[in-house]
């Protein structure tokens, strides 16, 4: 199994998008010398250093809460409104922001502004539906 592996690392090639074959240790090297690979070592050390200093649940609480699986947090920052606003507050201004940006009243710009409207729309869905949830 050695055997074949190093013959692998040193006569396999690997050809990129340019065109260009390059040998797979090579390869390797390159991409263990990257940014993306350093910058990578980097995030994995903190998030361990964080996950020893809050505790490995509320670690993964703020892991998913950063990524956002419902769309609250994207859908506030459409609607400029800061998180924990009142149902009435989201209501009104989802009806302002959705009179303002009806593509009935832009002449030019119409399809920017039906975009911003469809994206309104969703957002306010959204926030309506977790609403809704977060009362029954």
């Amino acid at each position: 199994m050695c055997l074949w592996s190093s013959f692998l690392l040193y006569n396999a090639t690997v050809t990129t998008s340019d065109g260009e074959t390059v040998y797979l240790h090579e390869a390797i090297n390159h991409f263990f010398e990257s940014p993306f690979w350093k910058e990578l070592k980097n995030v994995v050390y903190e998030l361990i250093q964080t996950g020893w200093k809050i505790g490995w649940k509320n670690m993964y609480n703020e892991f998913v809460e950063a990524l956002d699986p419902q769309g609250e947090t994207n859908a506030y920052k459409v609607l400029g409104l800061p998180k924990g606003v009142e149902r009435e507050e989201i209501t009104k201004h989802c009806r302002r922001l959705s009179r303002e940006w009806h593509p009935d009243k832009h002449k030019k710009g119409k399809e920017e502004a039906q975009e911003m409207f469809i994206k309104i729309q969703d957002a306010c869905s959204t926030l309506f539906a977790i609403h809704k949830k977060r009362k029954h």
